[in-house]
């Protein structure tokens, strides 16, 4: 039941489904699980494919499971949320793409279950001219419509865009309360919102911070740290996320460290446990302060000439 577009709560009231209609066909899956294996799958098993993947692209365990332990996956896990797996999909995707590998295309193309995640991937792809990714990443979200059209028929999709641009624009301009989803979420929008900028402001704020990541994803289309770069410029990209999206943020903090033997400092300590207590801050202080967090990562890994943050090839 929880697969439709829309759900009727026992309050009588309608309760929008906010995901894209590419998502069904993994909720229809583990749809058949019993409530509780379908959870256990739903939560272990994007952890598992985190770990998988990631060790495909040949990233250290340490790494991984620090990645995995950190407090952004492992709040994303416990409230159920896809953050896990959108980030995995993000991450692996640009590092294959990277390599030549058209599997990393096809892992782009599946963010039609959150586009927003992906919303840098395409121009990631065109600054870099990896055009056999971009092919591979089209026909895959391709595929993954024409599957979920064919499982769920075209209802989910009529009621996606009649309604769900509407529930997204009241969720984004209701008042910002940092007692709410508002105070741990990451987004230049709400961080004026929470300085008490209104809506129209907010939203040219959010426009031009999108529209400097995308220049300043060009200018470091030649860097090594390329993955790192877009990782971190994605959230700020994104007109809406929230702390359990900041996995792929977690893990390149993470692969940082180990390039630099693990020396941790007091600046490492505090962007990796963000995640876990921005929401303590936003009540504290009234005010949605991630885009700055983020921020902070990205000066010190765009500042300072640093090696790559990618696990390097196996020698031949």
């Amino acid at each position: 039941g929880k697969t439709a577009a829309a759900m009727l709560n026992t309050h009588g009231y309608i309760e929008h489904f906010l995901y894209p209609p590419p998502i069904l066909p993994l909720l229809g899956g583990i749809s058949y699980l019993s409530f509780e294996w379908s959870a256990f799958a739903w939560m272990f098993g994007q952890l598992f494919f985190a770990a998988v993947l990631f060790r495909l692209c040949r990233f250290s365990w340490p790494v991984i499971v620090v990645a995995l332990l950190s407090p952004a996956a492992l709040f994303g896990t416990e409230i159920g949320q896809i953050g896990v797996l959108c980030d995995t999909l993000f991450v692996s995707g640009l590092v294959l793409a990277q390599r030549n590998q058209p599997a990393g295309g096809v892992l782009l193309g599946l963010l039609a279950i959150k586009p927003q995640v992906g919303i840098l991937a395409p121009f990631a792809l065109f600054f870099r001219c990896q055009w056999r990714a971009i092919l591979f990443a089209f026909a895959a979200a391709i595929a993954l419509c024409g599957l979920a059209t064919a499982w769920f028929g075209l209802a989910p999709w009529c009621a996606f865009f009649a309604e769900d641009h509407r529930a997204v624009a009241l969720m984004l301009n209701r008042p910002f309360d940092p007692h709410t989803y508002q105070g741990w979420g990451v987004s230049t929008f709400w961080m004026a919102r929470s300085f008490g900028v209104g809506v129209a402001g907010s939203r040219i704020a959010q426009g031009l911070v999108a529209l400097a990541t995308i220049g300043a994803l060009y200018a470091f289309r030649h860097r090594h740290n390329f993955v790192e770069l877009a990782v971190y410029l994605s959230l700020l990209a994104s007109p809406y996320d929230f702390a359990y999206g900041m996995f792929a943020f977690s893990l390149m903090l993470a692969e940082s460290a180990r390039q630099r033997g693990w020396r941790i400092g007091l600046l490492d300590a505090v962007l990796f446990l963000w995640p876990g207590v921005c929401l303590v801050v936003s009540i504290a202080t009234g005010h949605e302060l991630t885009p700055l967090i983020v921020l902070a990562a990205l000066l010190r890994a765009a500042l300072p000439a640093r090696p790559p943050v990618l696990p390097a090839p196996a020698q031949e």
